[in-house]
C-alpha cells in the first residue's frame, strides 16, 4: 500500500513541477536589503552549553526593517518555556514582540513545535499558547493558530522590500507522504540572493533551478537544511535512524548516498554559490565536513546562539 501511494505521489510531484507558472520577477520590483542577520534559535548544535540544541529548526531573520520568525522548532519534551523561548531570551530576542511575521517552511513536527502540532495542523513556539495577535503567519498548507492571522501561500509572495517567499515546491516522501515546502529568498545588495531553507525536501538543486527562472539574480548564499543524513540520523526512535528513512524522498531501500552529495556540491560550485551555512538538524557530520572542505572560510557553522550576518 505504501509503495503504491509513493509512486502515485511521485506523479503528483512531477505534475506540480510541470504546472509551475513561468513567472519572472523584476529585480526593481523585488528590491534589495542592505544587510541580513540570521539568529539561530533552534538547531542541533549550540555555540556553548548555555544554549539548548535539538533536531529542529527556528531562525530569527532580521533585515533593515523586517523581522521574521522562520519555523518554530521541535520542543520534543513539551517544555514550558520551550528551548526556543529560552534560547531567544539569551540572545536578547523577545518572542513574539520582536516578530513582524512568521513563516512556516513546511508542516513537519521539527518545524512547527512537535508531533501534536503536526497532527493538528498548527504551530506553536512553546507548550503554553503565545499571543501572536496582529501578526501574520505564512504557511504552504492549511494550518491554524489561536491568534495569528494565517495566510496560505501558493505563489511567489513579496513579504517586504527585498524579501520573497517562494512557491511551495512539492516532494513525495515515502512514509510522510506529500509535502509542500517554501523557502525565504532575500536580495542582498551588491551580493545576490540569500536562500533560507527549512529542510530541503524540495531538493536544493531544484529550488535553485526554480529561482533561476524566477529571478535574474545569482544565488549568493544558502542557509538551512538540505536533508543529507548519509551516515547517521539526528533523530532516533528505538535506536532506529529515522531521518535516513522517514524524511527521505526515496523508498527505504534507496538511501541517500555520498555520490549524491558530491553531485550537489558540484552543482552548487557550478552555480557559483559563495557561502553555505548547512543545518545539522537533518544532515550528518560527514555532510557538514564535505561542505566545510569545499567552501573553506566561506562555510558558516549553524549553531544555536550564533547570529549569521551577511
Amino acid at each position: 500500500m505504501l509503495i503504491r501511494r509513493y509512486f502515485k505521489g511521485k506523479k503528483w510531484e512531477q505534475s506540480l513541477y510541470s504546472k509551475l507558472p513561468e513567472v519572472k520577477i523584476d529585480p526593481e520590483i523585488l528590491g534589495e536589503v542592505e544587510k541580513v542577520d540570521i539568529s539561530i534559535l533552534i538547531d542541533y548544535y549550540t555555540e556553548n552549553s548555555s544554549f539548548i540544541g535539538e533536531p529542529g529548526v527556528s531562525y530569527f531573520i532580521k533585515t533593515n526593517d523586517t523581522s521574521i520568525l522562520f519555523d518554530t522548532g521541535f520542543n520534543k519534551k513539551k517544555e514550558e518555556p520551550s528551548p526556543l523561548i529560552r534560547n531567544a531570551e539569551k540572545m536578547g530576542i523577545k518572542i513574539p514582540n520582536d516578530v513582524d511575521a512568521v513563516v512556516i517552511s513546511h508542516l513537519h513536527l521539527d518545524h512547527v513545535g512537535g508531533m501534536k502540532n503536526q497532527l493538528k495542523k498548527r504551530f506553536s513556539v512553546s507548550k503554553k499558547a503565545v499571543d501572536f495577535n496582529g501578526k501574520t503567519a505564512y504557511s504552504p498548507v492549511k494550518i491554524n493558530h489561536p491568534t495569528a492571522d494565517i495566510v496560505i501561500n501558493n505563489c511567489p509572495t513579496l513579504l517586504n522590500k527585498g524579501i520573497l517567499l517562494t512557491d511551495p515546491l512539492p516532494a513525495m516522501l515515502f512514509f510522510m507522504g506529500r509535502t509542500l515546502e517554501q523557502a525565504i529568498v532575500i536580495n542582498l545588495k551588491n551580493k545576490g540572493l540569500v536562500v533560507i531553507v527549512g529542510c530541503g525536501h524540495q531538493k536544493i538543486d531544484r529550488l535553485l533551478d526554480y529561482l533561476e527562472k524566477l529571478i535574474p539574480i545569482k544565488v549568493y548564499a544558502i542557509v538551512g537544511g538540505i536533508h543529507f543524513p548519509i551516515t547517521e540520523s539526528r533523530e532516533k526512535i528505538l535506536n532506529l535512524q529515522m531521518q535516513k528513512f522517514v524524511g527521505s524522498g526515496k523508498p527505504p531501500w534507496g538511501r541517500i548516498t555520498k555520490e549524491e552529495l558530491a553531485s550537489l556540491i558540484k552543482y552548487l560550485k557550478k552555480r557559483e554559490v559563495k557561502k553555505v551555512a548547512i543545518s545539522a538538524h537533518d544532515s550528518c557530520d560527514y555532510t557538514l565536513k564535505q561542505f566545510k572542505t569545499n567552501w573553506g572560510n566561506n562555510y558558516i557553522e549553524v549553531k544555536v546562539g550564533k547570529t549569521i550576518s551577511l
